[in-house]
């Protein structure tokens, strides 16, 4: 018999609220599970003609999973077992019958049954076998001894010079990383002095942009338009107010290499130390002075340390090892595709990716799903897609309805 339990208000809300998109917001431990599993039997209470395949349940461990195929289990076993007529016990019995193949999985393991089903329009073998992560680590294990043995043979491959620069574990610990392997390198820059040139335009560009908001800063406008007295220009503090209106036109106005020599210029410049008090009519204007000179000193100090330094010659060697890396990934990637082709494996990314990317690109399979064959999609965890499960998700339930967000808090009590 299957527990029975009393839900709090908001709880009530995620489970009844069905004409519209629903966002459910809490924390940990106050019956997410238990409420998307009555959602789960109030979404089919309510809709006698859905067959149980109607609605997908997408968790994001085969642990939960299990849980939640279990849990709808149970309750379909005490609707059949309460049930008040010959015909709804029909009805459950026949959605009871129908739990082997129920739509409760992980993501991977719906990606999985959407591309076999699609196979010719996602143009893969729909017998492949999926690989698991740690038969996936393994084998990107062995295409990594087999491409860096490959390269460490080739005296003339200018990939091998990265031997040079980092030790054998730190270049497999990269390469191993799937994030890495997995990121999209196809439209980066394959010449060290195009991707050279591409950091000092945005370094520039950087530069321009913060020289520009430091110009509009209204503390600086305050400092700088404060105006001393006439003061002989031979006092230390005056001559460095002179020496800052001869940079600051440069500073603000010229060319980036004439900004940074007249920024040099001017934070050397700048110190708090000397002047003569009766230069100044009295100790007070001195300070005043000084206190101005620190604040534009600080603001100077804090531009130079968003802009940092220009792209230099440690840049150019980081460049060229840059191309290298992107390189000996493209190498260890292809192999390791080429590898799982060869053998029609599809590791979890490849699921996600195309699934996605199916999902994506052909309509009449989205459309065949999305609110068809698919009639509702509940998904545990939704705040941990990544971007292709985002993708598949908003393929899969029609996001564009009105969203309503129920921030379940409290604790369903079972008794």
């Amino acid at each position: 018999m299957a527990t029975s339990f009393d839900f709090t208000e908001q709880q009530k809300s995620a489970i009844l609220t069905h004409d519209k998109n629903l966002i459910v917001v809490a924390g940990a431990g106050p019956g997410k599970t238990r409420v998307l599993v009555e959602r789960y039997l109030k979404l089919l209470e309510a809709n006698p003609t859905w067959s149980l395949n109607a609605l997908v349940a997408i968790t994001f461990t085969r642990e939960a999973a299990l849980e939640m195929r279990n849990r709808v289990r149970q309750e379909l076993e005490s609707h059949l077992h309460n049930a008040p007529t010959l015909d709804v016990t029909q009805r459950w019995s026949k959605l009871l019958e129908q739990m082997d193949s129920a739509r409760i999985d992980t993501i991977h393991g719906l990606c999985a049954t959407i591309l076999r089903a699609n196979a010719a329009e996602a143009g893969i073998d729909p017998r492949f076998e999926v690989l698991e992560p740690i038969d996936g680590t393994a084998l990107l294990s062995d295409v990594i001894d087999g491409v860096l043995r490959e390269l460490v043979s080739d005296s003339d491959d200018d990939t091998a010079k990265l031997f040079a620069e980092y030790d054998m574990r730190a270049i497999r610990t990269v390469l191993s990383n799937p994030d890495i392997l997995m990121a999209d390198l196809d439209d980066m820059p394959t010449n060290a002095d195009e991707i050279f040139q591409l950091w000092e335009e945005d370094w520039v560009a950087n530069y321009d942009a913060n020289r520009q908001r430091l110009k509009e800063d209204p503390q600086l406008g305050v400092a700088w338009d404060w105006s001393p007295p006439s003061v002989p220009s031979d006092d230390k503090v005056m001559a460095i107010y002179l020496r800052l209106d001869e940079e600051w036109e440069s500073f603000f106005e010229g060319t980036v290499s004439e900004s940074c020599a007249a920024l040099d210029n001017m934070q050397q410049a700048i110190s708090l130390r000397g002047g003569k008090a009766a230069n100044w009519g009295g100790k007070e204007i001195l300070a005043e002075a000084k206190e101005n000179l620190g604040v534009i000193r600080d603001l100077l100090k804090a531009f130079r340390k968003r802009v940092d330094e220009p792209p230099n010659e440690t840049d150019k060697r980081a460049a060229e090892m840059l191309v290298r890396w992107y390189r000996l990934i493209a190498k260890v990637r292809d192999a390791y595709q080429a590898e799982k082709e060869a053998h029609s494996y599809l590791d979890f990314n490849d699921l996600e990716a195309q699934a996605a990317h199916l999902l994506n690109t052909k309509s009449a399979v989205r459309d065949r799903y999305q609110g068809v064959e698919f009639k509702q999609l509940l998904v545990d965890e939704f705040q941990d897609t990544n971007e292709s499960q985002w993708k598949i998700v908003t393929s899969l339930a029609n996001i564009d309805d009105d969203v309503a967000l129920v921030t379940a808090q409290g604790y369903c009590n079972g008794n």
